[in-house]
C-alpha cells in the first residue's frame, strides 16, 4: 500500500502546479480556481495535513457563493467538502450547521433517494454521533442506507460505508447485535470490492473489533485490530491521524486484556501524533488521554494519570458538555485515579 502514499504525494504536487496554473490563467475567485484548490485539499486532508486543507476550502467556499446561486450543487459540494475537515479538526458545532445547509440545498436540487441527498445525509449523521446525538444520527443514516440500497447493486462499496456508519450509532446506543450483523456485512463486501490491506478494509476491521470488544470478545478483537493497525502502517505515512486512532483502539483492547505496558507505548504514540496535527484542545487528544489515565492508573503511574485525566475531563467538559459519554467517560476515569 505505500504506493498509494506515494501517489497522495505525488498527486499534492501536481495539483500545486494545477493551482498555481489557474491562479495564473483566471481571475480571483474564478470557479476553476475553486475546484484546484478543493481538489488540493482533499488530497490533503487524506495526507493529515488538515489546517491547510481547511484555508483552501475556505477560499473556495467563499469563491463558489459568489459564482453560483444560493443552494447550488457545486456551493453545497464546498460546503460539505469543508465541514468533513472541520469535522476532523474537532470543529464539530460549525461543521453541523455547513452540514444542515448542504443537506437543505441538496433536497431541493435532487428528487429524493438521490445518492446525493444520502451522501448529505451521512455525512451529517457522524458529525450528530460526535456530537452525542444519537437518535437523528440512527434515522440519517438508516435513510440513507435504504437510498443506497434502492441506488446500487447488492455488495456495492457505498452501500458498505453507510452500513458501516449505522453500525457504529447502533453500537453507540448499544444495539450490538445489529451492528455486529452490519459490519460483517461491510467488511465482507468490501473484501470482494479491495484488495487485501486496503485502507477501507482495514476500518471495517476495526470498527467490527470495537463491536466485537463491547460483546466481550476480546481475542478476536485484538486480532482484527491488529491487522488494520498494519494495514494502515502501510498505507499512510507515520503519524497519520488513522494510524493514531488505530494504535488508540488497539490499545483499548490491550488493556481489557492486561497488556498494560504495550498498551500505554501505544498510547504515547498515539497521543503524540494528535498532539502535533491537532491545535490543543481538541476533543481527538482529550478522548486518548482520558484512554491513557485509565493505563497509567492500572499500571500505578498515579501522578501522570490524574494529569492527563484532568486535562481530559475538563477539554471534553468545555466542548461536548457533561452529559456527553465521553465527558461521562473521562469523568468516570478521573473519579477512579487515587488522590
Amino acid at each position: 500500500m505505500f504506493k498509494d502514499l506515494n501517489a497522495l504525494n505525488e498527486a499534492r504536487e501536481l495539483l500545486k502546479e494545477v493551482l498555481i496554473s489557474d491562479q495564473k490563467n483566471f481571475p480571483p475567485e474564478h470557479p476553476s480556481i475553486a475546484r484546484s484548490q478543493s481538489n488540493l485539499a482533499i488530497t490533503l486532508q487524506a495526507l493529515g495535513e488538515l489546517s491547510e486543507a481547511r484555508d483552501l476550502l475556505s477560499q473556495a467556499l467563499i469563491s463558489d457563493q459568489k459564482s453560483f446561486f444560493s443552494g447550488h450543487p457545486s456551493a453545497a459540494i464546498s460546503q460539505s467538502n469543508l465541514a468533513l475537515v472541520l469535522q476532523d479538526l474537532g470543529e464539530l458545532t460549525e461543521a453541523r450547521e455547513l452540514l444542515r445547509k448542504t443537506l437543505s440545498s441538496d433536497q431541493k436540487s435532487f428528487p429524493p433517494g438521490h445518492p446525493s441527498i444520502a451522501r448529505s445525509q451521512s455525512n451529517l449523521a457522524l458529525v450528530l454521533q460526535d456530537l452525542g446525538e444519537l437518535t437523528e444520527s440512527r434515522e440519517l443514516l438508516q435513510k440513507a442506507l435504504s437510498s443506497d440500497q434502492k441506488s446500487f447493486a447488492a455488495g456495492h462499496p457505498e452501500i458498505a460505508v453507510r452500513q458501516s456508519y449505522l453500525a457504529m450509532v447502533l453500537k453507540d446506543l448499544g444495539e450490538l447485535t445489529k451492528a455486529h450483523d452490519l459490519l460483517s456485512q461491510a467488511l465482507a463486501s468490501d473484501q470482494k470490492s479491495f484488495e487485501n490491506g486496503h485502507p477501507k478494509i482495514a476500518r471495517r476491521q476495526s470498527n467490527l473489533a470495537l463491536v466485537l470488544r463491547d460483546l466481550g470478545e476480546f481475542t478476536d478483537a485484538c486480532d482484527l485490530l491488529r491487522q488494520a493497525l498494519v494495514s494502515d502502517q502501510k498505507s499512510f505515512p507515520p503519524g497519520h491521524p488513522l494510524i493514531a486512532r488505530s494504535q488508540c483502539n488497539l490499545a483499548m483492547v490491550l488493556h481489557d486484556l492486561g497488556e498494560l505496558t504495550e498498551a500505554r507505548d501505544l498510547l504515547w504514540q498515539a497521543l503524540s501524533s494528535d498532539q502535533n496535527i491537532f491545535k490543543p484542545g481538541h476533543h481527538m487528544i482529550a478522548k486518548k488521554q482520558a484512554i491513557l489515565a485509565d493505563v497509567l492508573n492500572n499500571l500505578g503511574e498515579l501522578t501522570e494519570a490524574r494529569n492527563l485525566g484532568r486535562k481530559a475531563y475538563n477539554t471534553l467538559l468545555n466542548i461536548l458538555g457533561h452529559q456527553h459519554p465521553s465527558t461521562k467517560n473521562a469523568k468516570r476515569i478521573l473519579d477512579a485515579i487515587p488522590a
